[in-house]
């Protein structure tokens, strides 16, 4: 065997300028070898390129080594092959600590972008909230309401009316109410894919709204017109809207980003004149594919009314 076969390139030369002047030079010895392999291993370059000096330093130790074992000098020989080992042991730990700490850097980094995303996220959750607040004290503004007898105090002659319940849907005959969810789904098939269930019926939106980044959900106006329409004809159902947004990054963001997309969308029907206590918001977190549906997506759900 040729004894400079394991020989990297780096040594290649000197090992043949000894070999000159040695053509019946031994076989490299066990610790010679040892050193070749870890010399060679995977990532050699990578720890080279991070720790120069002592790579050089560890290479002129093995030739020193190489030249003293054609010579015969095992005590020179191990010397300097266990020079070489520490030179060369050192480099690699370096290199690895480097590497611990450029990936704890890395860490460090997606670590405060996730904390910046879900400020931001709660940020938008906050003002979406906000104007639900301020919408629902404007319906409730009106003559005082007497909690003793449930009446509004009039203004004109000390008259008293009572307070008007909220409106219900008419009763509708179990024939015509198949009909009218029939005639919802197909309106509802315009818009996206639909399903049925015993209590209902719901449509899968793609790109109803638009959550780019940090940026706030901005709603298509025309398709909040549409569900809005629907929900007005329709009075016998109520609505869920559900949002399921693009995975990745820290979950926490992922689920608060779905939930300010369905508010998005629940407010817009609301500013559309849908009753707030008929429709409702509900942020899923990270979709799945589904065939040709893509993770990020709305359902709305039309559902029977209590």
């Amino acid at each position: 065997m040729n004894r400079f076969t394991l020989l990297p390139p780096s040594l290649l030369s000197a090992a043949l300028l000894f070999a000159a002047g040695c053509a019946s030079a031994p076989p490299p010895s066990p610790d010679l070898r040892a050193f070749q392999v870890q010399r060679t291993a995977d990532g050699a370059d990578a720890v080279i390129g991070d720790e120069p000096a002592l790579a050089k330093k560890a290479d002129a130790a093995y030739a020193r080594a190489l030249e003293a074992h054609a010579d015969g000098d095992v005590a020179l020989r191990l010397h300097e092959v266990h020079l070489a080992d520490i030179y060369w042991r050192t480099a690699v730990a370096r290199h690895e600590r480097l590497s611990l700490s450029n990936e704890q850097v890395i860490a460090d980094q997606a670590l405060r972008k996730a904390r910046s995303e879900l400020e931001a996220v709660r940020v938008d959750i906050a003002r979406l909230e906000e104007t639900e607040v301020r919408e629902a004290a404007r319906a409730a503004q009106g003559p005082a309401v007497s909690s003793s007898t449930g009446v509004i105090s009039g203004q004109l002659g000390g008259t008293t009316a009572a307070v008007p319940e909220a409106p219900s849907a008419p009763a509708i005959d179990p024939a015509r109410a198949a009909d009218r969810k029939a005639e919802l789904s197909r309106l509802l098939a315009d818009l996206g894919p639909v399903a049925e269930s015993a209590d209902g019926v719901w449509v899968t939106l793609v790109g109803a709204v638009e959550a780019e980044g940090n940026a706030s959900p901005q709603v298509e106006p025309v398709i909040a017109d549409l569900l809005a329409l629907l929900a007005d004809q329709y009075a016998e159902y109520e609505l869920s809207v559900e949002a399921y947004v693009t995975p990745g990054g820290d979950p926490s963001v992922v689920l608060m980003r779905s939930q300010a997309v369905a508010l998005a969308m629940r407010n817009a029907l609301v500013e559309r004149g849908v009753r707030r206590s008929k429709v409702r918001g509900v942020g899923r977190g990270a979709g799945e594919r589904n065939g040709d549906l893509p993770a990020d997506r709305l359902e709305i759900r039309f559902v029977q009314g209590q």
